[in-house]
């Protein structure tokens, strides 16, 4: 019945607005709203073709957007090579919210690049990046650009002294000094494998070239990750390897080289990529992963492992998605409803997003991508700056370790700690997970000023020579692109209504047709964005 009340009222207003009469319409999309918004309504914000496609064509590995140089606009920072040809590390210059499609920056020293982590190593107030070499040819398994006032270096400033397989380095605070540490697991699935695992720590400003944390004897961390599992107030380190996901406990600044805890579901699993957040909203921190099925025993899923609440992940998934060659996973809030989503990838096909229902994950996906392409890694963050928020977080004495309550985070603004505002070289942070870890402990109160975004952009990195891509967020409901939901938008569903096809502007449900349901998206939206 209800169906047929809307249905029967859409048109109605559908005949009025041919005649002109848009008031009719502006008058039903707010009963839409409140009627739609009780029963969980949504709709995704990224249309399904991107609409950035950078114009170089490489073998494009690790993919951060990050503010390089300063000037408020996040630059797209790439790592080329993979295990296909020795490339170059690049950075894609953001102009006043324009993206270019060429590199504005390249290093002068090629590689077999594997993935790469942004952060302040030096504590100058400039991003530097750290870089993984997949294949080493017996040279280092990881090195650091340094940011040199808005320019990273053409050559690496620092490299390991040891050769690895690197794949996807990690960096946080393990030791509660300050400043980032990296850590890198050694990663190479198809030979022999590789057993020894690292955190380099940072002394006075630099990494040390010889780790003094080493695991040994478990094969192939593909991805290690720093987060504050037991809520002790210090980076434990989660690790996705070979024979099964690991947490490897930091109590008081060290971390255990023997695991604390192993998922059972898979201890054969091909595993590429993990993601850290609270995705059940408990306010503990739950395990994404991606377990490949290209080599034998790796399991083909996108898999979510709960924390407990003690300290450990459930053992088994509690939610899984199978798709295959599962590749870059990423979280993010997409739809602005203050819950974290999943963004995830494979080799050789789409883009997923699957929602947050508020304590978990959509059992499918919600919205793919037109496009298929070979993923790599996915990164967030507002590249025009049209969803920018600042927020204040507080704390009074006590640990050095806070999470600010979104995730990612665009920028940190300003620090004070028992009124003081704190310089670089007291604090360091990670943008992707949103924590700031202090030197020193407050003796009476933290404020933090930083900006988060309710308007993310997703960036796509390719393996197979097609070019890295971004996906916009736009207004739901906004047909044209104008930012603003209004009568041009209704018109357009309207004089398209029964149309069928594949790239269909109108087509904002993505069913290959326009019809009652694109309407209702439109109407439920009227008005946003004006």
């Amino acid at each position: 019945m209800m169906l047929y009340l809307i249905h029967g009222e859409i048109g109605m207003c559908a005949n009025r607005l041919k005649q002109g009469r848009v008031y009719a319409l502006r008058i039903l999309s707010g009963w839409l709203v409140a009627t739609l918004a009780t029963a969980g309504w949504t709709q995704m914000p990224y249309r399904p073709s991107p609409e950035w496609r950078s114009a170089d064509r490489r073998y494009a590995t690790g993919g951060v957007f990050a503010d390089l140089n300063n000037d408020g606009w996040l630059d797209f920072v790439v790592s080329n090579g993979n295990d296909m040809r020795r490339e170059r590390v690049a950075v894609y210059y953001n102009t006043n919210g324009t993206l270019a499609t060429t590199p504005g920056w390249e290093s002068s020293d090629v590689g077999y690049h594997g993935h790469l982590a942004v952060g302040d190593i030096n504590a100058d107030g400039w991003l530097d990046v750290v870089v993984a070499v997949l294949l080493p040819q017996g040279g280092p398994g990881v090195k650091l650009y340094l940011n040199q006032g808005g320019t990273l270096s053409p050559t690496p400033s620092w490299a390991s002294a040891v050769s690895f397989y690197g794949w996807y380095p990690a960096l946080g605070d393990p030791d509660t000094d300050g400043d980032l540490d990296l850590a890198i697991g050694g990663f190479w699935p198809y030979g022999s494998g590789q057993t020894r695992h690292y955190i380099f720590f940072n002394r006075n400003g630099m990494l040390e070239t010889t780790p003094s944390w080493q695991v040994t004897g478990i094969r192939d961390v593909a991805h290690m990750q720093f987060g504050d599992i037991d809520r002790d107030g210090d980076l434990d380190l989660v690790a996705a390897a070979r024979e099964g996901n690991l947490i490897f406990r930091n109590q008081n600044g060290i971390i255990s080289t023997t695991p604390d805890w192993v998922s059972t579901d898979n201890n054969r699993q091909f595993a590429n990529t993990l993601a850290l957040g609270d995705v059940t909203g408990d306010g503990f921190l739950d395990l994404i992963m991606s377990d490949n099925n290209q080599l034998t025993g790796g399991s083909g899923y996108y898999k979510l492992y709960r924390n407990l609440g003690t300290g450990v992940f459930e053992s088994t998934p509690h939610w899984r998605y199978y798709d295959g060659y599962v590749s870059g996973v990423a979280l993010a809030d997409v739809n602005g409803d203050g819950h974290l989503d999943l963004a995830a990838g494979k080799w050789w096909g789409n883009v997923r997003l699957f929602l947050n229902t508020g304590t978990g994950l959509s059992a499918t996906p919600i919205w793919s991508s037109a496009v298929q392409l070979v993923v790599e890694a996915i990164c967030f963050g507002d590249l025009n700056r049209d969803g920018l928020v600042q927020a204040t977080y507080t704390a009074s004495a006590g640990q050095k370790l806070h999470y600010l309550g979104r995730q990612p985070i665009e920028r940190i603004l300003q620090v004070r700690v028992d009124g003081r505002t704190l310089s670089p070289a007291e604090y360091c942070y990670n943008l992707t997970n949103g924590w700031i870890s202090l030197r020193d402990s407050p003796a009476q109160s933290l404020t933090v000023e930083y900006e988060y975004s309710t308007r993310l952009e997703m960036g796509v990195t390719d393996w197979e020579n097609r070019g890295n891509i971004v996906f916009y967020h736009r207004q739901p409901g906004d047909v044209d692109g104008s930012g603003c939901v209004d009568d041009s938008d209704l018109l357009r569903v309207l004089f398209a209504f029964g149309q069928s096809g594949s790239a269909l502007s109108e087509d904002l449900n993505l069913d290959g047709t326009v019809d009652d349901g694109d309407l209702l998206r439109v109407l439920f939206h009227f008005g946003a964005g004006c």
